[in-house]
């Protein structure tokens, strides 16, 4: 109830006190040193953690945005594509082909110890957006970054349940608000969809790496498709650090779920169908209930994952294709449908058949 009063009050300030995109009275930089004619010159707002911010005087319309992580770079990307300043790491064969052309060779500033502050700050974006939880660790960080780079650090929830607050707060901040009430609509379908489950759902295991050896247990942010989706799962592990945690096959063994989803290792050439088949003819799992019942599926890639990797909007058409597993006869619609709506609105692009049938064999 706290996040959900914090995001409400943060969304409110802004649709209230932000100017638009047509004022001539613009956000300014938050910098105590400012003088007070220009503080009475600006109309500052609280981004999504609560903190004020002001963008700098000379900015009326935000034109150029740096994210700290792949999460912020692939929102900026479906909403605003052309305010995106750059990625956080160079696509690879199976990702290029699903961004447009024009945006695909961006520059790459890097991310977490890797990233390149004096390159970002060479190309002087108007602000930098820090996508992830709202907690205080989080706004320490996003508090010394903008220390760092000189330029309003705006903090962002990255939650699943979250997202179309967040597009609808995006959307006003870079005055691209009919796109963000596109994508907001679409995710509040979607979130609709997968919360309108059985009571009981069935026991679900994910798996990443080589051997799919590494999940996400419960509370896991890597598991929020799944736990969205009341799916049981089975991985009731404790997390010391990160998402995932390594698990033993005599682990996937004693849970026997019903069925199983695996990301294969993109690192290692590892494709999720060719992890969801070693896993499947594997003789150690032959008695495990999802192999028997052949209910073992590579989760689709490209250009990003639809379960994590990244915890982004990604994740929007994952609820809907997880969800078409566990429960079919609550998509009736088809899942084409959803697919190709999803990559329309957020990627830019419209998928052919050979494309769609390429990403759903994982």
């Amino acid at each position: 109830m706290k996040r959900i009063a914090i995001l409400g009050a943060a969304l409110a300030v802004l649709l209230t006190a932000c100017a638009p995109a047509s004022s001539s009275t613009p956000p300014s930089s938050t910098s105590s040193s400012a003088p007070a004619s220009s503080q009475e010159e600006v109309v500052p707002f609280t981004d999504m953690a609560g903190r004020e911010i002001q963008l700098a005087e000379d900015v009326d319309v935000v034109k150029s945005v740096y994210c700290t992580d792949p999460v912020g770079s692939l929102t900026v990307y479906t909403l605003a594509p052309d305010k995106l300043l750059g990625w956080n790491y160079s696509f690879n064969d199976q990702e290029a082909p699903y961004i447009l052309p024009e945006y695909v060779d961006l520059p790459v500033y890097g991310m977490g110890d890797s990233v390149n502050l004096e390159a970002i700050i060479a190309d002087a974006p108007d602000l930098c957006i820090q996508m992830g939880s709202l907690n205080e660790a989080s706004i320490e960080k996003a508090d010394k970054l903008q220390e760092q780079l000189g330029i309003p650090v705006v903090m962002v929830s990255s939650a699943l349940e979250d997202s179309p607050e967040a597009y609808e707060f995006l959307g006003k901040l870079l005055a691209e608000e009919e796109q963000a009430a596109r994508l907001a609509d679409y995710a509040r379908a979607a979130l609709d969809r997968a919360v309108d489950h059985p009571e009981n759902g069935p026991t679900v295991y994910y798996g990443n790496g080589v051997g799919s050896l590494e999940t996400a247990p419960v509370g896991s942010v890597s598991a929020e498709v799944f736990e969205l989706l009341g799916a049981d799962n089975v991985a009731k592990l404790e997390i010391e650090s990160g998402s995932r945690v390594q698990v033993s096959a005599e682990q996937i063994l004693g849970w026997n779920p019903a069925y199983i989803f695996v990301n294969g290792e993109p690192k290692q050439d590892l494709t999720a169908s060719q992890a969801a088949q070693e896993l499947m003819d594997d003789p150690l799992y032959a008695n495990v209930e999802a192999v028997q019942k052949g209910q073992v599926y590579g989760v689709p890639k490209a250009p990003f994952a639809w379960v994590d990797r990244p915890m982004g909007p990604n994740r929007l058409i994952g609820l809907d294709w997880v969800g078409s597993i566990l429960y079919p006869d609550q998509y009736s619609d088809g899942l084409e449908s959803y697919v190709k709506e999803f990559y329309s609105l957020f990627y830019h692009m419209e998928l052919t058949d050979e494309q769609l049938t390429q990403l759903m064999d994982g």
